[in-house]
Parts: structure tokens; C-alpha cells; sequence
């Protein structure tokens, strides 16, 4: 928590508009039953920072909520109020290098709704981590306008140095948007390590900014200027014929076949 708090501070000094951490960024450890409440003392303390630093904030927690925990990414605004929330759809399942097991489901029950909420004139979706793997919920958040996906994430070296940065790339360049996503780095236990190179990538593809070893910050100035100049060149997004596909298709399984998927549209002065 101390080291958040440093962070928020470093952000503050350097007039940073947005600030976001990995995935679980206060926790991670053995104790799969532990979580917070959306009243803990601790992210009480993290809005109390954001009113006073005067930013907002994405954090992503193990929240405990009627009876389920999800892994949920909070955004907390400048004036240190909750205006969005969005729970992780695709829960992580995995044995990787025959030695990492994960098994999300186990611990978390899966959020059914995407989240937008606009921050500073930037309309901005969130996903979370195994998200960046299901392409079809990133076209949904383009096709509603977004201009930033943030991406909080514990990608493991296995997964991180085959996938990482080609995922991210993929989906800023498809959706021509911009894609923030900061990543967990070091050991976690015996036998995980994350793999760390949190990044800002623009509309293009270009990584704007990169931490390739350690902690620390990951600035990038971005534009809607950089996004209007690519889509006008380059109108993918609005040639995409996947509207009329997603809400034609009838997947038993998943959001993306409901006429009524809810978006939420919040405002984050």
C-alpha cells in the first residue's frame, strides 16, 4: 500500500491525468479467499489521495460483493468518487510450462458487462489482464466510441514473452484506439513470475512508452487528433461489418449474442 501511495505521489509531482496499476495490485499471494470490500480501509485511503493529488485512479481488486468475489477494476476520480466499475469477463484458466497452474474460476465469479466511463473528454473502456485475449470485446468498446482501452494485468513471463506486446499492438492497431495496460512484474511465489513491460501503445501500433525492467511510471501524452488523422486514413472501424454480426449471432456462451448487453456510460469529471 505504501509503495501505491509513493506512486500516486511521483504521478502527482509529474501532472499525470490518469493513473493506473496492474491487476491486484495490493495483493497477491497464497490466500485465494482474500478480498476487499468496496468500503476497505484501503481503497478508502486510495480516494482520499485521488481528491487530495486531484487524479484519477484505476485500481483492480479481489472485491466481495453478495456473495461472490470478482477481480474488478475501480475507477476512483479526481474528486475521489467511485464512477466506474468493471468486473473481469474471461477468467484465466491455464497449466502453463508444465509447472503454472491458474485457475481463476476456482476463486472469482465472471462480470457480464463492459464499462465506459469519460475521463477528461476520453471516452474510456476497461478490460482486465486474460481479457486481451477475446478480440470481440475490444471491437464492442470501439464500435461504442472508445478512445483508450486501459488493460490492468498479471501476464506471466511464459505467456509475456511469446504474447504480450503482440497482443496489445493487435488490439490498439485493429481498433484504432489508444491501448494503456500496465503489468505485474517479478516473482510471485515459487514458482510464478510476471512478466512486466507495462506499455502505452497508440492507434498506429508505435509503443509510445515502455518499462522494459522494474517498477515505475509509463507516461505517454496521447491525442484525439493521432486517433482522428488514422481512422480517416485507414477507416477500418468504420467499415467494420461486426455490428450487424454481433448482434445477429445467437452464442449460448458469453455477452456478445445479447440484443440487451448493458453498457455503462459514466462521467469521471
Amino acid at each position: 500500500m505504501q509503495k501505491s501511495l509513493r506512486f500516486i505521489k511521483q504521478a502527482k509531482a509529474k501532472e499525470v491525468e490518469l493513473l493506473v496499476f496492474p491487476e491486484n495490485f495490493l495483493y497477491i499471494g497464497p490466500n485465494h479467499s482474500f478480498h476487499f470490500t468496496i468500503d476497505s480501509h484501503s481503497i478508502k485511503a486510495i480516494r482520499i489521495q485521488a481528491k487530495e493529488s486531484q487524479l484519477n485512479i484505476i485500481g483492480c481488486f479481489p472485491i466481495f460483493n453478495k456473495g461472490r468475489v470478482y477481480n474488478q477494476a475501480i475507477l476512483i476520480d479526481k474528486n475521489g468518487e467511485i464512477a466506474a466499475t468493471y468486473s473481469k469477463i474471461h477468467l484465466f484458466k491455464a497449466q502453463l510450462n508444465g509447472q503454472e497452474t491458474y485457475n481463476e474460476p476456482e476463486n472469482y465469479a465472471r462480470g457480464f458487462s463492459l464499462a465506459h466511463a469519460d475521463i477528461n473528454g476520453w471516452k474510456t473502456g476497461m478490460a482486465i489482464c486474460f481479457d486481451l485475449r477475446f478480440p470481440v470485446l475490444f471491437r464492442k468498446m470501439a464500435l461504442q466510441g472508445t478512445h483508450l482501452v486501459i488493460v490492468p494485468s498479471n501476464f506471466t513471463v511464459f505467456t509475456g514473452r511469446a504474447h504480450w506486446l503482440t497482443l496489445l499492438k493487435a488490439r490498439a492497431i485493429e481498433n484504432q484506439l489508444y491501448i494503456a495496460a500496465p503489468n505485474q512484474v517479478g516473482r510471485k511465489g515459487a514458482t510464478r513470475r510476471s512478466f512486466g513491460h507495462s506499455c502505452i501503445i497508440d492507434p498506429w501500433g508505435d509503443v509510445l512508452s515502455l518499462k522494459s525492467f522494474g517498477e515505475g511510471l509509463v507516461m505517454a501524452d496521447i491525442s484525439k487528433g493521432r486517433i482522428d488523422s488514422i481512422r480517416k486514413q485507414l477507416p477500418s472501424v468504420a467499415l467494420s461489418k461486426e455490428q450487424s454480426f454481433l448482434r445477429r449471432s445467437n452464442f449460448q456462451e458469453g455477452i456478445f449474442g445479447r440484443e440487451d448487453l448493458p453498457i455503462r456510460n459514466l462521467s469521471a469529471p
